[in-house]
């Protein structure tokens, strides 16, 4: 694997020597298998994360934070380059040939990411959850949460005039309930007020509780909507599993993403989750007309910050669990109300209780309540942070230039990173997320001099205009499939395809044989027509290398188009309901049609209008089949 990063690095970016290349991935490859025999592998793939943090913090030229600390310890040099590195490309990393520099920094930012690979973490205990259930200094956090509040509407008159909230719903909510008066004083039986929430009717609800849905009078209608006897008596019927087990009220999981890193979020209780989808939307609408935010382009905001010098890149320690909510509900406040805010963040995030089941813990705790912030896996929890991180920065650049009137455009977010072309608003915002107790990572933070930033997984230095972000070795180990391959090819156009071959593993007899007519093996063949194939094509540019670069002969178009015909119709459904051995009522069959089939259904229809339609007219294009 490292030897074919560095056939990679000595074919893409003309590395004059070649031999250094091939020979530190011997020493490097070599010092990797010492740690591992002598520490283990946990501590190998948490070493060489260091590693890449040192690395970045010495080329980007970034000053000291306060409290920044390393863990585990690396040994570094007095300039601060690790030692892992063999000392003749610590000296071109050190030296003035910029070019070289960056090609080598590169090179072993790659190397360090082998770590990725190893898919372990400590040990779950109780620091593990110490984010979550730590409690905060919140008299220090109201002060500045009343400061935040009271600065809202200056910073969303000022940055997203757009977004404000249809104030006319209220008196549109006054004309209905004066419809419904008049329904239930002079119309008939049935009145709209049983439609006014969303219900599933289910086969045997008429004949255990005939009122519950179908009764007309208003004040059981209230009563049902603000809590009433039914709602009271549902922990008590089904406050049980089968089994005999309590009921998740929702449930703390955890993944391990490599790198000796666990990730905690939260399997939340579906009836939130549909409850808390529309404000979801409504925020993630909102971060797509931010320009500055990287939520669905993770490198156009960037272009905000390309040509500055002092730029800050900060990386927030346990983001959403140590972010108050308080700020979460002045931002939905301000535009919905307090009722609405309360109603989602309060209720709906940061009241939840959620159950640590093994083998996550054993013992210790049952429950856990997030203390300061709000559970990562609901809806509206990540838009509605990166929603207020923005806040946070108007805040901070507002603070920064109060005689100014115009926006702030010199930063960039996606989350919990964010990146800071201005000194002063830097430290302004530095100084806010003191305030607020939020923990700033210090040795994964950036303070560069050299207009270095981490963002999104993506080194760049020099003004942010030299990409210099790793290659992944957990991308090199896909490449053994078309998918992988065409993800690596869209990611680096420029390799070659003598490049692609000895990435997908060809030795060097196939190779050789790359200039030929015939690799005299199928595989490689198939592969050499695979490469060949246009990354972004239209559909002429895709029948002009059906055809080998010429054009496609027309009878063979045609045959073609025919089977593609064939091969792409959908299959008409067979789903059994039921076994056999069950005893599946008329009522029970009509329920599972309602709620199952209707569903398979409806997308096989679908499917089939869409073949229809492409099937009726011979010019289509088959890419339109292929997608």
């Amino acid at each position: 694997m490292f030897s074919c990063l560095s056939f990679f690095f000595s074919e893409q970016i003309e590395e004059p020597n070649g031999s250094n290349s091939s020979l530190s991935a011997v020493l490097f490859a070599r010092e990797v298998v010492r740690l591992v025999n002598k520490s283990g592998c946990l501590f190998t793939a948490m070493y060489l994360s260091q590693c890449t943090v040192c690395l970045q913090h010495y080329y980007a030229d970034s000053a000291p934070m306060e409290g920044s600390s390393m863990s585990p310890y690396v040994s570094l040099t007095r300039s601060g380059i690790p030692k892992i590195i063999p000392s003749f490309h610590r000296k071109v990393i050190r030296g003035s040939d910029r070019e070289r520099a960056d090609r080598i920094t590169k090179l072993y930012m790659s190397w360090f990411t082998v770590g990725r690979l190893v898919k372990l973490a400590k040990r779950p205990s109780k620091s593990l959850f110490r984010s979550i259930t730590q409690d905060a200094d919140f008299v220090s956090i109201q002060v500045y949460a009343e400061q935040f509040r009271m600065l809202l509407p200056v910073l969303i008159e000022r940055y997203i005039p757009w977004a404000s909230f249809l104030t006319s719903w209220k008196y549109e909510v006054a004309a209905y309930a004066q419809s419904l008066f008049y329904e239930i004083q002079h119309g008939g039986i049935f009145s709209s007020c049983v439609l006014f929430e969303p219900w599933i009717r289910y086969p045997l609800d008429h004949l255990d509780h005939p009122e519950m849905y179908f009764n007309i009078n208003r004040e059981h209608f209230n009563k049902i909507r603000l809590g009433g006897p039914f709602w009271e008596s549902m922990p008590e019927l089904f406050g049980k599993l089968p089994t005999g087990e309590e009921i998740y009220r929702g449930r703390l999981a955890s993944a391990i993403v490599g790198g000796g890193k666990r990730r905690l979020f939260v399997i939340g209780n579906y009836v939130k989750q549909c409850l808390l989808k529309p404000y979801h939307d409504w925020a993630m609408t909102v971060l797509r007309c931010i320009p500055n935010d990287g939520t669905f382009d993770q490198a156009a905001p960037l272009k905000y910050v390309r040509g500055g010098k002092d730029v800050s890149s900060y990386d927030l320690s346990s983001a959403t669990d140590r972010f108050p909510s308080i700020m979460f509900f002045h931002t939905m406040a301000d535009m919905f109300g307090e009722e609405i805010a309360s109603a989602t963040v309060v209720a709906g995030l940061s009241s939840s209780r959620f159950d640590i089941k093994p083998p996550l813990m054993k013992g210790h705790y049952q429950h856990v309540k997030f203390a300061v912030g709000q559970p990562l896996g609901y809806y509206l929890s990540w838009s509605l942070f990166s929603l207020a991180h923005h806040k946070v920065v108007w805040w901070a650049a507002l603070r920064a230039y109060p005689r100014q009137d115009s926006t702030f455009s010199r930063y960039a977010i996606l989350g919990d990173d964010v990146v800071i072309a201005d000194s002063r608003v830097a430290r302004e915002y530095h100084l806010i997320l003191k305030g607020l107790k939020v923990e700033i990572s210090a040795k994964k933070s950036l303070l560069s001099a050299r207009g270095g930033l981490e963002f999104a997984k993506k080194f760049m230095c020099w003004g942010a205009g030299k990409d210099l972000s790793p290659v992944s070795l957990p991308s090199l180990v896909t490449l053994n499939t078309c998918s992988g391959i065409r993800v690596f090819q869209q990611k680096y156009p420029h390799a070659s395809e003598g490049l692609l071959f000895r990435l997908s593993g060809a030795g060097y007899k196939v190779l050789g044989r790359l200039s030929s007519p015939s690799l005299k093996s199928r595989m490689w063949e198939r592969l050499r027509i695979f490469l060949s194939a246009p990354l972004h094509s239209s559909p002429s540019d895709f029948e002009w290398w059906l055809g080998g670069y010429m054009p496609l002969n027309p009878y063979l178009k045609g045959q073609l188009w025919w089977w593609l015909v064939d091969a792409t119709r959908p299959k008409e459904p067979r789903v059994p309901v039921g076994n056999k051995d069950d005893e599946v009522n008329e009522l029970e069959l009509e329920f599972l049609e309602r709620t199952c089939l209707v569903q398979w259904v409806d997308l096989w229809l679908r499917a089939l209008k869409q073949h229809t339609v492409l099937s009726s007219n011979m010019e289509t294009p088959f890419q339109d089949f292929l997608n």
